[in-house]
């Protein structure tokens, strides 16, 4: 099994979290019910629970 370095991992969190910031500063005056809000909540999901696999 090959494990991922703490750098990287933390690159990959610092650059999704940084994303979900942006679209959500950008999204901030629509509905909150459109796909990109919900593909991000459903993408973030997945990285929060994926530790505990």
């Amino acid at each position: 099994m090959m494990r991922i370095s703490p750098l990287r991992s933390a690159i990959l969190y610092i650059g999704l979290g940084s994303l979900f910031t942006y679209i959500a500063i950008q999204s901030a005056e629509e509905t909150l019910f459109n796909f990109i809000t919900i593909a991000l909540a459903f993408l973030l999901r997945l990285i929060l629970l994926s530790p505990f696999d």
